[in-house]
């Protein structure tokens, strides 16, 4: 295989890890929206049985509600850095694409060899940050919305493994 083929194979590599790497994040990024979803309703949920039932643990749970929005907050806040974040990087891989692609000549073979590893590196450690940054913001809000249970934390164990 001649440099030119392996700088092709790397480029397409590159290019593909981006890609999935992007998809990866919208669909985190779904199901982190969806959880919020459920908190809010499940919140909500709970000061109205509270309310139905007259129960002195009304306040309460109108305070129990009120932290979880604050956290759904801070959540959705989260949410907005980690898209941010993804489109930064989004951006660079398209800028690090065309500038690979400007310097491709026979004299470059190595260079373009040696940035695109380091392109492939980047793009699996944010790979590895964005998933554990999904499963810990999904824990945080399972506990906020007081519905996280030993089964997940075993569940995350296995997700963390790999």
């Amino acid at each position: 295989m001649n440099a030119t083929s392996l700088v092709l194979l790397l480029l397409g590599l590159v290019a593909g890890l981006a890609v999935g790497w992007l998809a990866a994040r919208r669909r985190a990024d779904l199901v982190l929206q969806s959880s919020l979803r459920a908190a809010e309703a499940s919140a909500q949920e709970v000061v109205r049985a509270a309310e139905a039932a007259g129960h002195a643990s009304l306040r309460e749970a109108a305070a129990e509600l009120s932290e979880a929005r604050i956290e759904i907050a801070s959540l959705h806040a989260e949410l907005d850095a980690e898209r941010s974040h993804a489109e930064r990087t989004e951006t660079l891989l398209r800028r690090n694409d065309a500038q690979l692609k400007e310097l491709f000549s026979t004299q470059a073979a190595e260079a373009l060899q040696r940035n695109a590893e380091a392109v492939i590196q980047l793009a699996q450690a944010q790979l590895a940050k964005a998933r554990y940054d999904r499963i810990m913001a999904g824990l945080r809000l399972r506990q906020a919305s007081g519905q996280l249970t030993p089964q997940d934390v075993a569940s995350v164990d296995g997700l963390l493994i790999r």
